[in-house]
């Protein structure tokens, strides 16, 4: 579906010869972006909200997330991903539920999803990735975020593998969390492994 919103509240469905209306959007909502998914439309607004409306035009939730200027709505089967000015937050895609935040990636500009990740471009020139989830272990290796003093450090929990630390991209490390790796590959000069593939980040 190709959709363009207009000044008179209504998002329009393109595709056809004829445009046709497909939502309507509270004459309140300062819309900055659009997304869609499965017909389920999100909408990031100028007050941070966020906001969704099922295939039947009809209101499913709001939430006011943790910045404004939301420029970023990203939507799939399972989530919404929202960006604004304090960050990126995931919610639960069936009722909105607030399922984690990341603020690393602030001054959110727009974002764009791939099939494991979601990328944010920020205003700092920046582009952070974050991690998808996923329920199950499947083929991998299954990693852990862990606290060391001030620092997280991410080592393997599945086993046969060495009690070493784990190369691992700091924008996305959240203590107690685990993630599920295509495979670890020792350093040439050992001591530590080196993730590699794709990251998912598990239940």
């Amino acid at each position: 579906m190709d959709l363009r919103r207009v000044d008179d509240g209504r998002v329009y469905d393109l595709s056809g010869k004829v445009p046709r209306s497909a939502y309507e959007i509270a004459a309140d909502v300062d819309i900055y972006w659009l997304d869609i998914h499965d017909g389920v439309l999100g909408v990031s607004d100028r007050a941070g909200r966020i906001t969704t409306i099922d295939y039947e035009d009809e209101f499913q939730w709001a939430r006011t997330g943790a910045g404004d200027s939301a420029w970023m709505v990203r939507c799939d089967e399972d989530a919404v991903y929202h960006g604004h000015s304090n960050g990126v937050a995931r919610y639960d895609a069936a009722d909105g539920t607030l399922v984690w935040e990341n603020k690393v990636a602030d001054d959110v500009l727009f974002g764009w999803q791939e099939a494991h990740s979601v990328y944010a471009g920020t205003a700092r020139r920046t582009v952070h990735e974050v991690v998808l989830e996923t329920s199950g272990g499947g083929d991998g290796v299954v990693v852990e975020c862990v606290r060391d003093g001030e620092r997280l450090r991410v080592r393997v929990v599945s086993p046969g593998y060495e009690s070493w630390n784990v190369q691992f991209p700091k924008d996305i490390r959240e203590a107690g969390v685990r993630y599920l790796v295509d495979g670890v590959r020792s350093a040439g000069r050992g001591g530590f492994y080196r993730a590699y593939g794709e990251i998912r980040r598990l239940h």
